[in-house]
């Protein structure tokens, strides 16, 4: 069966209509439902553009609300109410934090001494200062302590121990004082060195040798460690069996920064190497 071809001699296949013919086709709008010619619709659009351009602009003076509307369901659905492990008390999490706030927050991460030093556990930095988060922001957990149990700290001044020691966030440890306080508290102590006309008494010597990092040790020798290497196998091994890192890190007592550091060979690279 042959098909039948259109007579393009015929006058209603002008030589116009045979090239615009295309744009020249009417369609109806199914919003304004006005007759209007295909070139006024967004290729195969119900829609003609203008009443398309006005429900963009309807959309974008919504946009906010319906952002905002958005945002609470899915954190509703993502992050429900819990209990706070430490308080007890029943809270709508905005991100996936188990505390419902910085005191609690800083409760949950230190652990008391006998000397009354509450030692911060989790995440360091470089200079031996613990580390913590709240609201997306990264501050150091001393400076955290004093503002969630003593207040805000003033603008120019400092957050210091009387313990002398970097970990502690016990807020009856710290005190607030300026650059030159710091410093003269530690030339008074014998903390600088190289200080000029200080004679530390044999109990400071014997502190301040005990806190002294040995030189050269790497691995299960250094005295901060809490991994041995048979952990460190462990670990690289649930991790290639595809197991979160906040799961690795909860089941050996460290950062999840901590395992990620074992996993990219940046701590402990003498296994890495054993490896390969």
């Amino acid at each position: 069966m042959t098909k039948m071809r259109a007579d393009l001699t015929s006058p209603k296949y002008t030589p116009e209509k045979l090239f615009w013919g295309r744009f020249m086709d009417e369609k109806i709008c199914s919003k304004c439902g006005e007759k209007r010619l295909k070139s006024f619709f967004y290729g195969k659009a119900a829609e003609c553009k203008k009443c398309w351009a006005e429900r963009v602009r309807l959309y974008n003076e919504r946009k906010p609300e319906i952002l905002k509307k958005t945002k609470k369901k899915w954190n509703e659905k993502v992050h429900p109410p819990i209990e706070c492990k430490i308080c007890g008390t029943i809270f709508k999490r905005k991100s996936a934090s188990s505390v419902c706030s910085l005191k609690c927050r800083i409760l949950d991460g230190c652990k008391e001494e006998k000397n009354g030093c509450w030692i911060w556990q989790k995440c360091r930095g470089r200079q031996s200062y613990g580390k913590t988060g709240w609201f997306s922001k990264a501050v150091t957990a001393h400076r955290a302590s004093y503002i969630a149990f003593k207040g805000e700290i003033p603008e120019g001044l400092q957050v210091c121990h009387k313990c002398d020691v970097r970990l502690c966030v016990n807020p009856d440890h710290l005190w607030l004082g300026t650059q030159k306080d710091n410093m003269e508290d530690a030339k008074t102590k014998g903390r600088l060195k190289g200080t000029p006309g200080i004679k530390w008494t044999d109990q400071q010597r014997e502190k301040i040798l005990k806190n002294r990092q040995p030189p050269n040790k790497k691995g299960e020798a250094h005295h901060l460690a809490k991994l041995n290497e048979k952990n460190v196998r462990e670990i690289r091994n649930l991790l290639r069996e595809g197991i979160k890192q906040n799961k690795i890190a909860d089941k050996y007592g460290v950062c999840q920064s901590a395992v990620s550091h074992i996993k990219s060979g940046r701590r402990w690279p003498h296994i890495l190497e054993e490896e390969k």
